[in-house]
């Protein structure tokens, strides 16, 4: 978990999906929590929140303690967290570049990296994996967005 200031201060790919993952397995060890990757923060009127992997964030690293209860999406957030949101959610999907444009426009460097991640992430993450329902295929996304993480972090973008 982390606080929304700094969160909205993490300038590359790897410091923001790191984040998610931790808030993700957090999310694993939560009976108040399932997962299904086509909805943002979604409670359930049962006492179960449903969330994707920026979800995960939203939930635990966001969201006050009340507002856990209520339906929440990146537009729920001023546009720095927004942003970061989307680029969790690019990353869910393998879209590498989009994501990291959604943090800055980058430079020549960064741009080269990120696509030539994305070649590698892009259809490893699709769409069984992306599309992942409750906990069991939540676990498989995760061992794979850990990788990632260490992609990303050995480019730092």
């Amino acid at each position: 978990m982390t606080d929304a200031k700094s969160f909205a201060e993490m300038n590359t790919l790897h410091e923001i999906l790191a984040v998610a993952i931790a808030d993700m397995k957090l999310g694993l060890e939560d009976e108040a929590v399932d997962f299904n990757m086509e909805h943002w923060h979604r409670p359930n009127g049962k006492g179960v929140c449903v969330i994707c992997v920026a979800g995960a964030v939203i939930h635990y690293s966001l969201a006050e303690i009340l507002t856990r209860r209520a339906f929440l999406s990146p537009s729920s957030f001023r546009q720095e967290i927004r942003y970061r949101l989307f680029a969790i959610n690019d990353l869910r999907s393998g879209s590498i570049f989009q994501a990291k444009l959604n943090l800055h426009y980058p430079n020549q460097e960064d741009r080269d990296k990120a696509i030539e991640l994305e070649r590698k992430w892009f259809s490893r993450m699709m769409p069984e994996v992306a599309l992942a329902k409750g906990k069991e295929e939540t676990k498989k996304m995760i061992f794979l967005l850990e990788e990632m993480h260490l992609d990303l972090k050995a480019a730092n973008i």
